[in-house]
């Protein structure tokens, strides 16, 4: 499970992003970005090792384009959220209108070999350029994630649980009739995880308390069937020590979607 503190990734130069305007904005704030501004750098070091990131995000309802498409230059696709289709080997495309409201991820591998890679948003024909507007959008790093903004925990135990916590108000009529207002849906995980030391939980808590929201991704390798989640988490760890040699331990963590 790979957790990142912030929406982009600009620890430095040299693995960060940069982007040509001033667009940058946190998970809770929307953002109208034109195509030709969205052009975020990979900095590569040709060192011989493939970097691997994950572009999530969710299309506003404003969003007046028919359809999007990402390519990615000098990298390749590994996965994709399953809702949206595959055009060419280095683009991909989203219809808008059947996609409003939903997360959407995109995994990616970049390419050592040419250093740079660029994603750039086109309209349905793929030559004409389009303005995008999101409600979030993130970039996830999965390579390397041990630094000041991305800790890898341990891997949980199958059988996770994932679903939804509701925001609204259900009542029910005097004959039955149902009516209230539903807000919105926020997302919730929670993970068992056993025979593991406390120590890089123990710090993974005291950055994240119960109030700091950040990103949760269960599984880094397949964003298609469980998408990356900006939450926060539910109740402190509670460690319960295994009966067996050593200093191991079993804990449950859960996460709300913050919005």
């Amino acid at each position: 499970m790979i957790i990142q503190w912030n929406d982009l990734d600009t620890t430095s130069e040299s693995t960060g992003f940069v982007f040509n305007d001033t667009n940058r904005f946190f998970h809770d704030r929307n953002a109208f970005i034109p195509q030709g501004e969205l052009q975020p750098l990979f900095k590569g070091t040709n060192n011989g090792v493939r970097n691997t990131f994950i572009c999530h995000f969710q299309l506003s309802p404003t969003t007046f384009s028919r359809s999007i498409r990402i390519r990615i230059l000098n990298g390749k696709f590994l996965d994709f959220t399953r809702d949206i289709e595959r055009k060419w080997s280095d683009e991909v495309e989203i219809n808008v209108r059947a996609n409003i409201g939903k997360p959407l991820s995109v995994c990616f591998e970049t390419n050592p070999l040419y250093g740079d890679w660029i994603m750039t948003w086109g309209n349905q024909d793929g030559l004409d350029y389009c303005p995008a507007q999101f409600d979030h959008f993130a970039f996830i790093r999965t390579s390397k994630p041990r630094d000041d903004n991305n800790i890898c925990l341990p891997r949980f135990v199958v059988a996770p649980v994932s679903g939804f916590e509701p925001i609204s108000n259900a009542q029910r009529g005097g004959v039955g009739q149902p009516y209230g207002r539903t807000i919105r849906q926020l997302r919730t995980f929670t993970a068992t995880f056993t025979r593991v030391q406390v120590g890089v939980i123990e710090d993974y808590y005291y950055k994240a308390s119960l109030h700091k929201p950040h990103f949760i991704v269960p599984y880094p390798e397949s964003v298609e069937h469980v998408p990356p989640i900006w939450a926060t988490l539910v109740d402190p760890p509670h460690f319960t020590k295994r009966a067996e040699n050593g200093w191991h331990w079993n804990c449950v963590l859960s996460w709300r979607e913050a919005y």
